[in-house]
């Protein structure tokens, strides 16, 4: 049978060789070239090394939610909200909060800068006129007319999305370098893209601010937008700053009050029960707080026990534990087990208490 001849395919090489290059079974090829070891990378690694008994230096708390430290030198923090939920006022709270003296209202937030360190604020979203009004709120709250000189806000909606990264890195590693950085905000964290979407953008962006972050030993605050009509912050940036932050702020709009809640976090979270809330003062003009949905609870459930103790009392000084359940039940229509429960959360609440004869007294007031 004839053989095919294909008219493309490279001649044999008469003195061996393989027509692909490849070498050829039996021959010997000189070795490829050694690559440098990287001592100076390992270095650096090795430096990380766990050693138990020389630890790392301590990271001190730069801001607390309703008393929790939500924030720590080095670390990455997270405000997520819906559009025109409050996530600037928070921003210029936390601000304020470093100012200004204790005990005044900073939406339960509390910020520690005792070192003096710059605090560098950036804003790429609004117009230059919103930016000056929130800083002018933040003086405010803080009961100051002119900011302490460590802290600097500017407003970068003029620069494309790498001019500003390219900017906020100089000017962080500037501030560090002369005197420290404390803290570095970032009002609009996906204006620093160009697609939210884009995963590898978004990584970039994410590892170049915690690397930031660690170098300097600042607390770098990003505020990033949920989708609308859920609670999931946009595209993979905001997926993959979350995974990275040490804390997220969420913040939830019912009605005319806002709630703000940490979770997740790596150490303590603030869950939304205990969440403390806040809304628009017109005659203030900037949000105030109000209470946590925690302290409401307690209060209505403490006012509806009291109502039922006041009923079932009536004129008598005190009952017996059958009696008082008696009456409960006579109140109310409820069951043995129902009036039961009733009298162990009056006794929490302490709108009855239990005298050592055993009988049952309304609390005081």
């Amino acid at each position: 049978m004839p053989v095919k001849s294909y008219s493309d395919s490279p001649a044999p090489d008469p003195h061996g060789a393989s027509p692909t290059g490849a070498p050829v079974p039996g021959e010997t090829t000189d070795a490829p070239a050694a690559i440098p070891f990287p001592e100076k990378l390992v270095a650096r690694v090795e430096s990380t090394r766990f050693d138990p008994t020389n630890p790392p230096p301590v990271e001190p708390w730069a801001f607390k939610l309703a008393g929790v430290e939500v924030a720590h030198s080095g670390n990455l923090v997270t405000i997520a909200a819906a559009v025109k939920s409050g996530k600037s006022s928070v921003i210029s709270a936390m601000i304020a909060s470093m100012m200004g003296a204790e005990g005044r209202d900073y939406l339960a937030l509390d910020g520690s800068n005792p070192d003096g360190k710059a605090v560098l604020h950036y804003d790429t979203e609004q117009s230059r006129g919103d930016h000056y009004h929130m800083m002018m709120r933040a003086l405010r709250r803080a009961d100051l007319t002119t900011p302490p000189s460590w802290f600097s806000s500017y407003s970068l909606t003029l620069l494309d999305p790498a001019e500003r990264r390219a900017a906020i890195g100089a000017m962080a590693r500037k501030s560090a370098s002369s005197g420290g950085l404390h803290s570095l905000f970032i009002d609009g964290v996906a204006d620093l893209v160009f697609d939210v979407n884009d995963l590898a953008e978004a990584c970039g962006l994410v590892a170049e601010l915690h690397q930031l972050a660690t170098e300097t030993g600042c607390v770098i605050v990003t505020a990033l937008h949920h989708n609308p009509g859920g609670e999931k912050t946009r595209g993979h940036l905001g997926s993959q700053i979350e995974r990275k932050s040490e804390s997220v702020l969420v913040l939830r709009k019912d009605g005319e009050t806002i709630s703000i809640s940490c979770k997740p976090a790596r150490r303590q979270e603030v869950s939304d029960d205990k969440a403390p809330r806040f809304s628009w003062d017109t005659e203030a003009g900037m949000h105030l707080l109000t209470q946590s949905k925690a302290t409401t609870a307690e209060d209505r459930k403490r006012i509806e026990l009291g109502t039922l103790a006041d009923e079932v009392f009536g004129d008598k000084p005190r009952l017996k534990w059958v009696e008082l359940r008696d009456a409960i039940m006579a109140a109310r229509g409820w069951a043995k087990s129902t009036g039961d429960n009733k009298i162990e959360a009056m006794l929490q609440v302490g709108v009855i208490t239990k005298s050592q004869m055993g009988f049952y007294e309304k609390g005081q007031p």
